[in-house]
């Protein structure tokens, strides 16, 4: 029985760099794991990461092809099934991109950058949080021209608009907070135990 190995890049740990677009001050993460991590679980490594709440559709997108979470109930028969793909079938090369789409409403996009690849044998499989900043923006806070508004507003108190912001946001949200190791803390708790690879 002839059986056919991993690619090299599927056996290989992946240093990306996710960027939220489009907002200023810049919110990033720079992330490592493995190549072979299936995109359904780099959506929740994301989500986690970045501190959304996974509360909207999501789906990543490479040149022309859509992958997202097959939906009965969502008519995207154009889109290609995510749990079938890794990210290693979606970036090759140092440089290479793809977007990560969040909550189709507010239009959130967030670059993927591969940085380096690393041998499998120098990391677990466990997602880990190397660098980044700032937290992400609050859910339906209307998007990036939304969330720099919100940005104006909380910065004035004075602003006719502070206490209603103030009512809307979650209480804890500071917009400059990033914790590394509260986020690491975050992933091995819930990826810590799991298989995030695919099977191919």
């Amino acid at each position: 029985m002839n059986i056919k190995p991993f690619p090299l890049r599927k056996r290989s740990i992946y240093i990306v760099d996710v960027t939220l677009l489009d907002v200023r001050p810049r919110v990033w993460r720079r992330l490592q794991l493995p190549g072979a991590t299936r995109l359904d679980r780099v959506h929740q490594i994301l989500q986690h990461t970045l501190g959304w709440q996974d509360c909207h559709c999501h789906q990543f997108r490479a040149g022309e092809a859509i992958y997202s979470e097959v939906d009965p109930d969502f008519n995207n028969d154009f889109a290609l099934d995510e749990s079938d793909y890794s990210l290693s079938d979606l970036l090759i090369n140092p440089g290479d991109e793809i977007l990560y789409e969040y909550d189709f409403g507010d239009g959130w996009e967030h670059r993927i950058e591969l940085i380096e690849t690393l041998p499998i044998e120098d990391a677990n499989g466990v997602p880990v949080c190397l660098d980044g900043d700032r937290a992400c923006p609050p859910e339906d806070v209307g998007g990036a021209p939304g969330y720099q508004h919100m940005l104006k507003v909380l910065a004035n108190p004075s602003h006719p608009e502070y206490r209603d912001y103030c009512q809307f946001i979650p209480d804890d949200y500071e917009p400059d907070w990033f914790d590394l190791d509260d986020v690491n803390d975050m992933l091995l708790i819930y990826f810590g135990d799991s298989e995030v690879t695919d099977s191919h």
